[in-house]
């Protein structure tokens, strides 16, 4: 059972090591956390920055909290004064809660924030512990024990509870910029978006939809991920671009080796449009290298000419596997799985090494600018 909790206590790593401009990143932190606690409907009262930590005064269970990217942990906890007597009441009320007894094993860890404490914090851990051994002569162990009880004394207060919660960490989104991601229905593009937003990129996602030559169904599949990548950046945005018309246009003029690319060129055409207009300043993309046959360093060279902004891959590295590991933990690899994703396009046999000078004779077929500027007037937004 669950301790009866009334603080959230919040800490960071990659944070705390900024220099002047570190509020900077603390005060983001505490508008995502917020804006992450209203969109997961959670009641609080207040959020206040202390020394290396931020403290949320709620009653509720904010397990939500997992998914604000800059937190390295958290705790729900019961803040009291650091009287040696309220403490021992605190910790007895979570030893009572979680059922420990003579057949366990527990031990205390005490932190030290505020040095002006008069006790070091092994005094402390040998204090509470001989008191919960004289209690329930449960066994003390340092190392691997079934119960762990924590007191954190900062400021003039101490917090006490009995799980630490690991975030991601990171960055918080925003403090990093804004960027248009381009969304498929595959297992790679959310996993890029998910990197992206954790060194703190708040994303636009922009999703070309195929129809005709894909699923009618592929449009309700790219708006679940996109939901589910919302958990991250509730402020996240979607385009939804009417991508079938352009796909006719290129299946009905371009050499059927190069279509591949030429149509990955429009999308970054359209992509740095919506970026301008929305003060993006980088695409991202889930490619990494040699995994299909558009992805190879010539074809990527020639796809990155169409573009005025960088073109950033932050799967470039990565196997099939370890992005299928991040898509699971993340909660996308299921939704990513119920369509094939297929475009009805693809070549029997694309080019694995195009020349920008043939791709670029091939477009000429192609009335670029008023597909592009057409695109880009007609896509739906959501949000």
């Amino acid at each position: 059972m669950k301790a009866k909790t009334d603080t959230i206590i919040i800490r960071y790593a990659e944070i705390g090591l900024k220099g002047k401009n570190r509020h900077e990143f603390e005060n983001k932190l505490v508008d995502n956390i917020k804006s992450n606690l209203q969109y997961n409907k959670k009641d609080f009262s207040s959020i206040i920055k202390i020394r290396g930590r931020l403290i949320i005064k709620s009653n509720e269970r904010c397990d939500c909290l997992k998914d604000v990217f800059g937190i390295a942990s958290f705790s729900h906890a019961i803040e009291t004064s650091q009287g040696i007597k309220e403490i021992h009441e605190e910790v007895n009320g979570l030893v009572e809660q979680s059922g420990l007894n003579k057949e366990n094993s527990f031990c205390i860890r005490v932190q030290r924030v505020d040095k002006s404490f008069p006790k070091t914090s092994i005094e402390i851990e040998r204090e509470i512990g001989e008191f919960v051994v004289n209690k329930t002569n449960a066994k003390v162990k340092l190392k691997n024990p079934e119960f762990t009880y924590y007191i954190e004394l900062i400021e003039g207060k101490a917090y006490v509870f009995s799980e630490k919660i690991n975030g991601y960490g990171g960055l918080p989104v925003g403090s990093s910029g804004k960027v248009v991601t381009l969304l498929s229905t595959g297992i790679d593009s959310p996993v890029a978006a998910w990197m992206a937003m954790k060194r703190g990129c708040s994303t636009i996602f922009v999703f070309n939809y195929n129809y005709p030559f894909a699923d009618k169904q592929e449009k309700d599949y790219a708006y679940g991920l996109f939901q589910i990548l919302r958990r991250f950046d509730s402020q996240a945005r979607m385009y939804t671009v009417n991508f079938g018309v352009i796909q006719q246009k290129i299946k009905d003029s371009v050499n059927p080796r190069l279509r591949c690319i030429v149509c990955k060129r429009f999308m970054y055409r359209i992509a740095d449009q919506i970026a301008q207009k929305e003060g993006a300043k980088a695409i991202i993309t889930g490619e990494s290298i040699g995994q299909v046959a558009s992805q190879t360093l010539d074809n990527i060279y020639c796809e990155n000419k169409a573009s005025d902004l960088p073109v950033l891959r932050p799967l470039i590295g990565m196997n099939k596997q370890e992005i299928i590991d991040i898509a699971k933990e993340i909660g996308t690899f299921e939704a990513s799985i119920k369509t094939s994703g297929k475009c009805g396009l693809l070549p029997a046999h694309p080019a694995t090494k195009a020349k920008i000078k043939k791709i670029e004779k091939e477009e000429k077929k192609i009335d670029i600018l008023d597909l592009v500027a057409m695109a880009v007037e007609t896509a739906e937004g959501f949000s």
